[in-house]
């Protein structure tokens, strides 16, 4: 907590987006990126064909369990047909944050994890406290007030579920879903699939960078509604300006258009990750790496089949993945050098394990 007098001198040079310092958001190799040939032009956008819809009884049923289970499996069956749509009927719980003009007060806005057993998206409610604190100027009390009133924002808040639900639809709670009636939902989350130490690694950034464009993604879905380019705050304000300057139309549906668009997109995301968010993720990274296996004998790396589910989005009424965009080749994530010496002690741990009890018990002894 900081005094009235320095509060009060703070708030002269005080701006909303700037506000608090630390991430807002919590959980996230021979790339597609990279590597993998790309498609012949006409199929550079992938399109996934929706499942037959059951009946209305049925999904009634199901849908409270569906739509908190894969924002992609809801649309599939018909559940949702938006990133709106989902983050209006999603469930949630929620989290009370007093705010009382602490500048260095760390405020996670929203995560998903285990809680109670269960996998969860938890978002952060913002309560202004101006009585924590004696003598603040009537100036200061406003600026408390509106720095919560900006942040519980229908729109602010609904971009930060879009993330956290992204967040949930690749890494789903397979262990407490009860679609019976569901044939094809998904069942098992990206982290699961079988990768490398190094590709498990990157997996936490495309993870991370799929989220954030599913923000993204959430917004410019208001922008086709509205046609007000100001809706993209902060990291997402390059895409307004591209707008403005012409250098993308979300409105277009010419071909060339969408997928200048979307390349425009995914290419921007990972440079801003790279350029400002990567380091800030490490911690997560290095803890995520505790839970990776190696690929089993025999068995091939599913690393392409994991950023084909990362990156595809709802996208104007239809699924598409986003791995392919255009004839151009992205480069893949790179790693920090504080998460490549993780990724190396995990190796070194995991072919320890691998080793038959013999060659075990040599190595420790230092004989080869």
């Amino acid at each position: 907590m900081i005094q009235a007098d320095k509060l009060n001198k703070k708030f002269k040079k005080w701006v909303v987006c700037g506000l608090v310092v630390g991430s807002s958001l919590v959980l996230s190799y021979n790339s597609f990126f990279k590597a993998k040939p790309q498609k012949d032009k006409e199929d550079t956008t992938t399109t996934i064909t929706k499942l037959p819809t059951y009946s209305m009884d049925d999904i009634q049923k199901e849908k409270e369990k569906l739509v908190g289970y894969s924002m992609t499996d809801a649309f599939r069956y018909g559940v949702i047909n938006s990133i709106s749509d989902y983050v209006g009927k999603a469930p949630h719980l929620s989290d009370t944050i007093s705010f009382s003009g602490d500048l260095n007060q760390m405020i996670t806005y929203g995560y998903y994890q285990r809680i109670d057993g269960k996998k969860q998206v938890v978002i952060t409610h913002i309560n202004p406290d101006t009585i924590s604190i004696p003598n603040l100027t009537p100036k200061a009390k406003k600026m408390i007030i509106s720095f919560a009133k900006y942040h519980n924002a229908d729109t602010k808040k609904g971009a930060i579920k879009a993330h956290e639900f992204w967040h949930q639809n690749t890494n789903p709670d397979t262990q407490n879903s009860n679609n019976f009636i569901l044939s094809d939902i998904t069942k098992r989350g990206v982290f699961e699939y079988n990768t490398t130490t190094e590709e498990f690694a990157k997996l936490c950034a495309h993870d991370e960078i799929a989220s954030r464009i599913n923000s993204l993604l959430f917004l410019r879905e208001q922008y086709l509604k509205e046609g007000k380019t100001n809706i993209f705050y902060g990291d997402f304000s390059f895409y307004g300006k591209a707008i403005k300057q012409g250098k993308i139309n979300p409105l277009s549906d010419d071909h060339k258009d969408i997928e200048q668009e979307q390349y425009f997109i995914v290419k921007s995301m990972l440079e801003k990750w790279e350029n400002k968010h990567k380091y800030n993720y490490q911690d997560y990274a290095i803890k995520k790496l505790a839970s990776h296996k190696p690929i089993p004998k025999g068995q091939e790396s599913e690393y392409d089949k994991a950023l084909d589910k990362i990156y595809t989005f709802i996208w104007d009424g239809k699924l598409v993945n986003l791995n392919y965009v255009s004839e151009n080749i992205l480069p893949d994530v790179k790693l920090t050098d504080v998460v490549k010496v993780a990724v190396k002690e995990k190796k070194q741990q995991e072919q320890k394990t691998e080793l038959p009890p013999q060659a075990k018990a040599l190595r420790k002894e230092g004989r080869n």
